[in-house]
């Protein structure tokens, strides 16, 4: 279910990275129900979405986006439909995913809607700006009855398909974009210096055990000497 975008839209997006879905709408795997959040109201929008379910009978069903139908209602109607659908749709043993847009994209601002207290699994996408560039990063909120990552990470578009990079975790950050590749020189350069600091100090104390060793030497001459005087000593005034 779109409310943005046509069927031909997405599917052109689609394909610029990679992942082309005609197959599966020729085959009848993929079917797309696509209007304007202003062509009906709220209540219309859900009579829509269960007939859809109803003649599909789909596995999974896709809502995108849900805030778009604010247009047409307010936040309390729109969010007591999507009550009423996600109810539907896990009866009927759909696994549904539903985006909602939200001013800022900070953790603390995503129960619009009510879709935290809803979902099982909540994952954020925000587009950061920093270092004169834009990064999409994802991050998983929560996701009940699993473990999950903290971590926040990168994920890019690429004409291969969508693909998550492992997060660069500096001494006391998280580095993403082309940031990372500075970062990552420093710490290169940094682990450099430590290790040549550590082989200087290897070096200083071989440098010691062989003082050492040279001292312990000249001790033992000593001791030996002292001991042969001694004896050569006693044997002669054993001859007394």
């Amino acid at each position: 279910m779109t409310y943005e975008e046509s069927p031909s839209q997405l599917i052109r997006n689609m394909r610029s990275i990679g992942i082309n879905l005609d197959p599966w709408v020729k085959n009848g795997l993929l079917t797309f129900h696509a209007a304007r959040a202003l062509q009906q109201g709220v209540e219309g929008h859900l009579t829509a979405i269960q007939e859809a379910v109803r003649i599909a009978n789909p596995d999974v069903a896709v809502i995108d986006p849900i805030s778009s139908l604010t247009s047409v209602g307010d936040e309390i109607e729109v969010t007591s439909m999507l009550v009423r659908i996600t109810d539907h749709l896990r009866a009927n043993g759909v696994t549904t995913l539903v985006t909602n847009q939200v001013a800022g994209g900070n953790s603390d601002q995503m129960s619009g809607l009510s879709t935290s207290s809803m979902a099982d699994t909540l994952i954020l996408l925000r587009v950061l700006e920093q270092n004169a560039e834009r990064n999409n990063v994802i991050q998983v909120l929560k996701s009940r009855g699993m473990s999950h990552s903290k971590l926040v990470r990168e994920f890019n578009f690429t004409k291969a398909g969508i693909s998550i990079v492992d997060a660069y975790i500096s001494v006391d950050s998280v580095i993403i974009g082309s940031a990372r590749h500075g970062q990552e020189a420093k710490d290169r350069l940094r682990d450099l210096r430590r290790r040549e600091d550590v082989e200087v100090k290897r070096r200083k104390l071989g440098e010691k055990r062989r003082a050492v060793d040279a001292q312990i030497e000249v001790l033992e001459a000593d001791y030996q000497a002292e001991m042969e005087a001694l004896e050569a000593e006693v044997q002669s005034l054993e001859k007394i």
